[in-house]
């Protein structure tokens, strides 16, 4: 078990740079196309909904579509590793290429996962569109936090607009986070300086935050997508007869949490959900996946495997005329 959790946290690991890559830049050329003379203008108005309407989110949300190819090559070598875990099914076949020769042999036909299934390709378009809103709409809330807390503390307009060109790509959660640690510094008695250079670092250190959980989340879910895809496309194919499910597989070292330990083990049907309606990820940054285990359907337990007989088996047996 554990070396099906480290296959696929391989592919994870191999991918979640460039989904963090992808969301990183989008944000450096955020930051780079805003254009200060209308924001401080509409600041200057205490206009916030202008100032940040100001902003040009078209480029941001121009450049985050490079996640949808980021999700299709996820899709597609997650797919292929959960494929891997399918049994193959036996196929008969001639001995030899002469049409009248009754000798058969048994060959193990591999299943191989379509990423190219219009499913799969709706599933692909539909997660990447909504993921890209998503984290549009966080980034412009993050950034009315991010005003609303500046102009609670009478902020000029030149720092709220430093402010926002400093901070945009985070969310109301880590907006609200730079506040409170900056209140602390300007408490602590520390020099100017001092506090500035410390709270620049925080705001760095926040942004890297929201980008490895945007990345490693994203990458496990369209990650678990794909064995689920992989392997209803199996069934649906004939690899898998009787009962199959999906079994929710955790980590159990020192960093498995409290509210993923009380689902290892739990199943699901291929299309179903597990226990309270989750899937997987349960939370950000979580690292569980599904494995794919064989129901006995009258005692309930893990039944021994039995290969398939492709459907085709019994016409290429068949001795010729």
């Amino acid at each position: 078990m554990t070396g099906e959790w480290r296959k696929a946290l391989q592919i994870a690991d191999k991918h979640t740079p460039d989904v963090d890559r992808v969301f990183t830049h989008a944000v450096r050329d955020l930051r780079r196309t805003i254009d200060p003379k209308p924001l401080k203008e509409a600041l200057s108005r205490g206009d916030t909904l202008a100032a940040i309407n100001s902003i040009p989110w078209q480029h941001f949300s121009q450049d985050l579509q490079g996640l949808k190819l980021e999700y299709q090559q996820i899709f597609r070598d997650g797919g292929a590793q959960a494929a891997k875990s399918v049994p193959p099914m036996k196929r008969k076949v001639h001995k030899t290429f002469y049409p009248l020769d009754k000798a058969y042999t048994e060959l193990d036909v591999q299943y191989v996962s379509d990423l190219m299934d219009p499913r799969a390709v709706k599933w692909v378009n539909e997660f990447g569109a909504e993921r890209i809103r998503y984290i549009d709409q966080e980034t412009r809330a993050g950034v009315k936090a991010i005003l609303d807390e500046s102009l609670s503390e009478g902020q000029t307009v030149q720092w709220q607009a430093q402010q926002i060109r400093e901070l945009i790509g985070l969310d109301p959660r880590r907006g609200k986070a730079y506040y409170a640690r900056l209140k602390g510094l300007q408490q602590s008695g520390l020099s100017t300086e001092k506090i500035q250079a410390q709270i620049q670092a925080y705001g760095r250190k926040l942004l890297r935050d929201r980008a490895d959980t945007i990345s490693r989340t994203e990458t496990m879910t369209a990650l678990n997508e794909a064995r689920r895809e992989s392997w209803i496309q199996a069934r649906d194919k004939g690899y898998l007869p009787g009962h199959w499910v999906m079994e929710w597989l955790t980590k159990p070292d020192d960093r498995l949490c409290l509210i993923c330990q009380g689902m290892d083990g739990d199943r699901a049907e291929l299309e179903g959900q597990f226990k309270d309606g989750a899937s997987l990820p349960k939370h950000p940054r979580c690292r569980c996946v599904s494995l794919l285990v064989r129901v006995d359907e009258a005692t309930g337990n893990l039944a021994a495997y039995q290969s398939p007989i492709s459907p085709a088996y019994w016409d290429v047996a068949q001795a010729p005329s």
